[in-house]
């Protein structure tokens, strides 16, 4: 516990270092004197739980989204931290990373406006090939949705020191690396079985991910956003259903980098049936082989079960993979959301390194939740599901991945006052 308690001290004077240095007040436009604060206050409750890291939002209105490039100060301690006003959901809202606030405690934060030269979460995109992602300068992964791919995907996937989390092949060939699976790329969104076309594997008769359109890449002071709209096709090019995907990436420490994935899927003419099979994760990774769980890695859930036997399409809200990557232990933990189908997953996950969330493949798992797996998405209709993804240091205990769970699925009450 007391090195758990001092990782998070670690990643606490990190990133309110880091953000520090991130901003420079100035007044608002019009206004009398630079530096001066809006009569506006953004008030971050932690509620029972201590809060560290944190990112949140809350909504304001229209006059403040007309404002230039935003940050906030911190009442009691004079401390600036980025802001971000944006438009999500056909409404404006305010997004910070919380630094830290005590359990039962608030903070309290005054708005200013500030010239921004460089955005801390940087999206580059490279034609239609790949867009960058890097969060303070650092890279943190690439989006590949090239159309001599059957999917898109994320590779690399980096952690602190530019450690690599996820397998190369068969983007790189590394020394030591399996090269089994062609088709676990990295970090990915996939399904076996969708109107009984195989979207998983890339054999023959598989079927293909296209991206119709990049819809979104923004970079931003606190979050960059790519937004893509893909049509899942079968090997004669026949859409079987439409899907949506989002990614945002949070500007945090390089000890926890913060990345959430939103799926849609709709169907378009007819009824889809993501079919019942365990070859499935609509949030999926294939790790770094030096943490693969039989070798020096560990396998660990929400409900306590540790190692494949223990966790292998067992149903927990989250997972979480992790191991020793260039002299420190990292991991990577994928947070299932509350309001997902179906919710909570079983897992497909793997001692030779796969870690995906599944929703369907009850017999292979021998679910005792439901024995079919097999869910009819009616046509015209759609489905979406959430995740949180935490590229962290440690194990799965040193970084609180349930504490970082309360915090994706029951945030701290913010509200905006004069």
């Amino acid at each position: 516990m007391k090195r758990g308690w001092l990782v998070w001290s670690v990643w606490v004077l990190v990133i309110v270092v880091s953000l520090a240095v991130s901003c420079r007040t100035v007044g608002f436009a019009g206004s009398q004197s630079e530096g001066e604060m809006s009569s506006k206050r953004i008030i971050v409750s932690a509620g029972k739980h201590e809060r560290r890291v944190c990112p949140v939002e809350v909504a304001v209105d229209e006059s403040l989204a007309r404002l230039g490039p935003v940050s906030l100060v911190d009442e009691e301690t004079g401390m600036t931290i980025p802001a971000q006003i944006a438009k999500r959901g056909g409404k404006h809202v305010l997004n910070l990373v919380v630094p830290f606030v005590g359990s039962g405690r608030s903070s309290s934060y005054r708005l200013v406006e500030k010239a921004t030269e460089a955005k801390p979460v940087t999206l580059t995109r490279q034609g239609d090939v790949q867009i960058d992602v890097a969060v303070g300068g650092d890279p943190v992964t690439t989006y590949h949705f090239a159309s001599d791919y059957k999917k898109p995907f994320m590779y690399p996937v980096l952690g602190s020191d530019g450690a690599r989390m996820t397998r190369g092949w068969p983007m790189e060939n590394i020394e030591g690396e399996e090269r089994d699976h062609v088709h676990q790329k990295s970090f990915w969104v996939a399904h076996g079985k969708v109107n009984g076309v195989d979207f998983w594997g890339e054999g023959r008769g598989s079927g293909t991910q296209r991206t119709d359109e990049i819809t979104k890449v923004e970079s931003g002071d606190v979050q960059g956003v790519i937004q893509a709209r893909n049509s899942w096709v079968d090997e004669d090019g026949k859409k079987i259903v439409s899907e949506e995907r989002e990614y945002v990436f949070y500007l945090t420490p390089p000890e926890l980098r913060i990345i959430d994935l939103t799926v849609t899927f709709t169907a378009p003419e007819r009824d889809v049936t993501f079919g019942d099979t365990k070859e499935g994760g609509i949030a999926a990774f294939r790790v770094n082989p030096v943490i693969n769980a039989n070798r020096k890695g560990e396998i660990r859930n929400s409900v306590g079960a540790v190692g494949e036997p223990e966790a292998w399409g067992k149903r927990a809200s989250w997972c979480d993979y992790s191991g020793p990557i260039d002299g420190k232990t990292r991991g990577i933990a994928v947070l299932d959301n509350p309001g997902n189908p179906r919710y909570p997953a079983c897992w497909h996950v793997r001692g030779y390194g796969l870690m995906g969330a599944n929703y369907f493949g009850y017999t292979d798992f021998k679910s005792t939740y439901q024995k079919q797996g097999d869910f009819v998405l009616p046509a015209g209709e759609s489905m979406t599901f959430r995740y949180r993804i935490l590229i962290h240091d440690g194990d799965g205990v040193e970084a609180n991945i349930t504490d970082r769970y309360v915090d994706y699925i029951a945030p701290p009450r913010v509200k905006v006052s004069s």
